[in-house]
């Protein structure tokens, strides 16, 4: 699930990123940051395969099959370099949802800031120029 996530985000953040318009706020949209964020919870969820039953109870050692017979598998399941992938994955997946976040404040701010500075300067031209 956090792959297809992954990917469908990929697409559309560059989708996004490309088709920008002269009103948009820039290349961070509001629904970023809560999808980045349930990524993460999806890629960690992943981990809990090693505490369950799936994978304590050996179900695989049990099996009669000749492919079975080649294979050796250990006693419980433990941490291996897949899953040291797995955290590092949620943890950059945490980390561009905070990012995706502040970038979103900054944007927003920018844009107020804009607005202000546009309208006090409309504000202040009462008279014609002349020369």
């Amino acid at each position: 699930m956090a792959f297809i996530l992954g990917v469908i985000m990929l697409v559309i953040a560059s989708i996004a990123a490309c088709s920008t318009g002269p009103g948009d706020l820039g290349s961070t949209h509001r629904f970023e940051a809560p999808v980045y964020f349930l990524t993460a919870l999806c890629q960690g969820l992943v981990l809990l395969l090693l505490s369950s039953n799936a994978c304590n109870s050996n179900v695989l050692a049990d099996l009669n099959t000749p492919l079975s017979n080649q294979a050796e598998f250990g006693e419980t399941c433990e941490m291996s370099t897949g899953a040291k992938f797995i955290i590092s994955a949620t943890a950059f997946w945490v980390g561009a949802a905070v990012m995706s976040v502040m970038a979103r404040k900054t944007e927003m701010k920018e844009l107020e800031e804009a607005e202000v500075a546009v309208g006090g300067v409309s504000s202040d031209l009462t008279e014609p120029l002349t020369a």
